[in-house]
This record gives structure tokens, C-alpha cells and sequence, in this order.
């Protein structure tokens, strides 16, 4: 059996199972697309729509197959743009732009390996005149930041311009991960194989224990930065996203794991834009203030203001211990093959591309064996 006209049924709509449904389409799969929340929704139980987002790896250097689907990742977001930028101007954007970013560290924190500088673009070490004044050291590299809600509807989009299905449904999880395929099944047509990407959703579906939420609260505010600004200190970071074409910018953040509360304490959202003033001084709303000699021309000046809040977002990553999640499920039973794919945490669309990518080629061998399984048992009977 091979994967062209396999029909494989994917499990959940965040960027993961929209990208690993993008690729299955392109590799010549039926595909059906199954979850509750799809590009639009806004519940905190759907994470991907509050992330960001941007390219920046969270992979450490002795783990090559998380740096291997950065990579992937960052390649593959450069060349869409190229060729997004080669077609007419009437054809939907992807949400993908290319923009200038700083990473920096405090005296407090360590500089970790940076393992990616070779594969990135415009990679350089900065000046002190070229940091934030609490940064005593950083980089400079060209990466790519996404305009979420208009990234996650092109995925979408592209799914269903490739001829895939998308089913709105809600997965039971009281009995575990088969009887909720066996509802599937109740309502498709017989799948090939499966693919698991739920997200926080396995630690119940599955169920997985090892997955569990890291909260991230983000403050969304008014006009845009010029390019992406991460500062990592001992206890905290503080980091700038802008939204390209939005007019919009990301400010964050916290990662709080284990922390499953939707609401935002005014002391965190406090503390991310305090944090967040050095990096972003262009998007402070200057306020006039008198100056000391009086009233009349030239009597104010700009006094540094504040950011303008629009919005302020909670979402739970979806973490695991041991990382992600992307491997044959031998126990499943059923004869049913099924790939998991999830636990990517706070790198899901850094991860995406590459992690997607392996799924394809982990169906790709399963169903080769089995072919082979079945052309040898055909031969023994005869």
C-alpha cells in the first residue's frame, strides 16, 4: 500500500495538524481534517491562534531532530515568501514576513549555544550601542514573523484548494483514544491511518500524562515595531512581535507551567510591559508635559507615554515532559495505524514544517511494510 489515495484523517486544527495536512494533500492523500476549534475560533482551549508568532528556536543543540525541523521551518517559511512575492497581488497573502530581529541577554542570564547562527540570514554579533540598556550582550539575524489569524486561515485555505475535508467534531475522551477513533469511523469513510495532532488535547484523549499546559499571557497593542526584539533575563523575558499588516504588535511574556488559569493577574501584565519599554521605545505614546520656563511656544516637550492596549491574551501551550510526541503508536490496536504528533510546547510553529514532514515519511515507510507484509503472506498461502 503506498501513500498516494491513502485516505488518512487528521486529528485536531492547530498549526501542526494544518501543516501535516497540507503536506499529506501535497504527497497525493485523501485527507480529512477533524476538530472542534478551527481558524477563526478563539477559545482558550485552541492554542495556536494566541501564539505570536515568529521564527525563533527553542531547540537546545544536542537535540538534532528538534534543530532539524527548525531548520526545516525557517527554509520553508523563506521560500514561500519568495514565491508569494513572485505572484499577482490578488492572490491572499499568508500572514509570512520577513523582519529584522535582536536577541540579547542580561548579565544574569547565559548566552546559550547558538547553534543556528549558520542557517539563518544576516546573522551578526551587535555593539553595545546596537542593545537595550539592561543587555550586555546579542545577535542580529533576519527572521520571519507570522501574522497568526492570517497564517492559520491560509493553511486552511490551502487544505481545502488541495481538495481536503474539514469536519467540525468534537473527539470524546472518556474512553481513551480508540473508542474516539471508533466514532470517527462512525461517521467517515474507512481511513487508512491517523494522525494525532491534539495538542493539550492528548493529555485527556490519549491519554498521555506526561502532557501538561505552560501558560503564555501576551499583551496585544496598537501600531507595529519595526522587527522582532527578544530580551531574556534570569526570571523573566520580554520580547516584540509585530504583526505585519495589522497595524498591531505581540508583547510578551510568561511561561508558567502547569498553570491552567484563563485569566491574566494585572501584576503579570504589569510586568510584561515594564519589561517590554526598552525593546519597543517607538510604540510608547508620547504625552506633552510643560516645560520649567513658562507658557507659550516651545513650553512643552514629549514625555515618554505608554503602550496602547488593545488586548490582553492568555493561551496554554502544550507541553510534554520528554518533548514532543512524534512517533507509530505500536498499541492502538485495531490493526489501525496511527502517528502522534504533538507536545511541541511554546515551538509549535517552529516546529511545524519539519515535524510535519517526518509524519509524512513515518506513513510513508508504514505502509510500504505493511504492502510487503501482505505481499508475502499472499505468497506463502499460494
Amino acid at each position: 500500500m503506498s501513500l498516494q489515495g491513502s485516505h488518512i484523517v487528521v486529528l485536531g486544527a492547530g498549526v501542526v495538524g494544518l501543516q501535516t495536512a497540507v503536506f499529506l494533500l501535497e504527497a497525493g492523500c485523501k485527507v480529512t481534517l477533524i476538530a472542534e476549534h478551527l481558524p477563526g475560533d478563539q477559545s482558550i482551549e485552541y492554542t495556536s491562534p494566541w501564539a505570536g508568532a515568529h521564527w525563533k528556536t527553542h531547540a537546545q543543540h544536542t537535540d538534532k531532530r528538534q534543530c532539524g525541523w527548525d531548520v526545516e521551518t525557517y527554509e520553508y517559511w523563506m521560500n514561500e515568501l519568495a514565491k508569494e512575492q513572485q505572484r499577482p497581488t490578488t492572490i491572499g497573502k499568508s500572514g509570512i514576513a520577513k523582519v529584522p530581529s535582536m536577541m540579547s541577554w542580561t548579565p544574569s542570564h547565559p548566552v546559550p549555544e547558538l547553534w543556528w547562527a549558520p542557517h539563518v540570514h544576516s546573522f551578526r554579533t551587535l555593539s553595545d550601542a546596537g542593545l537595550p540598556p539592561t543587555a550586555h550582550t546579542g545577535v542580529a539575524f533576519t527572521t520571519l514573523a507570522l501574522n497568526v489569524p492570517v497564517y492559520l486561515a491560509h493553511l486552511l485555505a490551502r487544505i481545502r484548494s488541495l481538495g481536503g475535508r474539514v469536519v467540525r467534531f468534537r473527539l470524546p475522551t472518556h474512553g481513551g483514544l480508540a473508542l474516539a477513533l471508533d466514532r470517527v469511523d462512525a461517521v467517515l469513510e474507512p481511513a487508512t491511518a491517523y494522525v494525532n495532532c491534539t495538542g493539550l488535547g492528548a493529555r485527556t484523549l490519549v491519554p498521555d500524562s506526561a502532557v501538561y499546559p505552560v501558560r503564555g499571557v501576551t499583551v496585544l497593542v496598537k501600531g507595529e515595531a519595526s522587527g522582532v526584539r527578544v530580551l531574556e533575563g534570569k526570571d523573566a523575558v520580554g520580547y516584540v512581535i509585530p504583526r505585519k499588516g495589522s497595524g498591531t504588535t505581540v508583547l510578551g511574556g510568561t511561561k508558567e507551567g502547569g498553570k491552567w488559569e484563563v485569566e491574566a493577574e494585572e501584576e503579570v501584565t504589569r510586568g510584561i510591559l515594564e519589561r517590554c519599554r526598552e525593546l519597543a521605545p517607538e510604540l510608547l505614546t508620547g504625552r506633552k508635559k510643560e516645560r520649567g520656563g513658562g507658557v507659550g511656544k516651545g513650553s512643552e516637550e514629549d514625555e515618554e507615554g505608554d503602550f496602547e492596549v488593545l488586548k490582553v491574551n492568555v493561551g496554554r501551550r502544550p507541553a510534554r515532559e520528554g518533548g514532543a510526541r512524534v512517533e507509530l503508536d505500536r498499541e492502538i490496536g485495531k490493526d489501525r495505524i496511527l502517528v502522534h504528533c504533538y507536545g511541541h510546547a511554546g515551538a509549535g510553529f517552529q516546529n511545524s514544517v519539519g515535524s510535519a514532514r517526518e509524519v509524512v515519511q513515518i506513513l510513508k515507510d508504514r505502509l510500504v511494510a505493511s504492502e510487503s507484509t501482505s505481499s508475502a503472506d499472499s505468497k506463502a498461502r499460494l
